[in-house]
């Protein structure tokens, strides 16, 4: 049986397999938990962009950061910040491969990913809590308390 494969206006593969997406979603996450620059950089596409929402509320970046270099100092940077408080872990968000945050058993923000040609093209973190709010009505389960 053959894969359909979607290509985008550059050709560039925009679908993968879903354990391809699992192995990504593990590296990239496994990379932010070490705070290593190197294996980030690896997962990110090198004109890849990162999107935040924030709302009114929380602080978020303004505009869109764009380049594997600054997209991965944003990320530390906020690894560093929120030290180990903050669990990542991997989920689907609108169809797409992507990832929950939580601390203090809430979800701090919903991250969803596009991937091309097997790396991160785009990253939207949305944290504004009015777009979380349906998520965020009561602690994650038992079963989400120990960091993996």
């Amino acid at each position: 049986m053959r894969t359909r494969t979607r290509i985008d206006a550059n050709g560039n593969s925009i679908d993968a397999p879903p354990a391809a997406h699992a192995e990504l979603l593990t590296q990239f996450v496994d990379a932010l938990e070490d705070r290593d620059p190197e294996a980030l950089t690896e997962v990110l596409a090198k004109d890849v962009t990162h999107l935040t929402d924030g709302g009114e509320v929380k602080e978020a970046a303004k505009r869109p950061i764009e380049g594997a270099e600054r997209v991965q100092r944003f990320l530390l940077s906020i690894s560093e910040k929120t030290g180990d408080d903050l669990r990542v872990r991997p989920a689907y968000v609108n169809g797409r491969p992507g990832l929950l945050a939580v601390q203090d058993d809430r979800v701090h923000s919903v991250w969803s990913l596009r991937v091309v040609n097997g790396q991160i093209q785009e990253l939207y973190c949305v944290r504004n809590p009015e777009k979380l709010r349906h998520l965020d009505r009561s602690p994650i389960d038992e079963r989400d308390r120990t960091p993996h």
